[in-house]
């Protein structure tokens, strides 16, 4: 297919660009699970299940989000999108962060905009890659991980759940 076929059927090289945004969110199916926060009135429940939407963004979309990042440097598309990718991310985490909030889960003196912060900084793909591609961590560890760290770190306490959510004492200790 021509480039200029691409382009006039999506538009200029921005838009393109611009769009793997909402690709990634389709391909993770971010609408699906944005969908089930706000009914959630568990707070570790609902920490978990925001750390699953971005495990869901990184592992299935983690091959498009390295892309974006390679161009960064040297493509103002691509930071644009990589800029509008973040904001997306921020903005959820924010979102979850006031939920907590509004049911009264935050841990004392933690405010909700720490905890959205804590949450991104957490939740972001440099972290996702560097628990899985870094200290080759399965997703399903990092996962695990990551919910019981938020949990203790935004609510002031241990997850109350049991079974396979649970991460081991140390993910990567197992693997010799």
């Amino acid at each position: 297919m021509a480039v200029q076929t691409i382009y006039s059927s999506v538009g200029s090289k921005a838009a393109l660009v611009l769009a793997l945004n909402d690709l990634i969110d389709e391909e993770a199916d971010v609408a699906g699970l944005e969908a089930e926060l706000p009914e959630e009135t568990d707070p570790s429940r609902l920490i978990a299940k925001g750390v699953r939407l971005t495990r869901q963004l990184n592992e299935r979309c983690g091959d498009l989000i390295r892309v974006l990042l390679s161009a960064e440097p040297s493509e103002p598309d691509a930071a644009a999108a990589l800029a509008d990718g973040m904001r997306r991310h921020q903005q959820g985490a924010s979102q979850l962060a006031q939920w907590l909030a509004d049911l009264g889960a935050l841990g004392a003196g933690t405010t909700p905009e720490r905890a959205g912060v804590a949450f991104s900084m957490m939740t972001s793909a440099a972290s996702w890659r560097q628990l899985t591609l870094g200290a080759g961590w399965t997703f399903d560890e990092a996962e695990a991980w990551l919910a019981a760290s938020l949990t203790q770190l935004l609510l002031g306490r241990s997850r109350q759940t049991t079974g396979p959510d649970v991460p081991p004492a140390d993910p990567g200790k197992d693997r010799g």
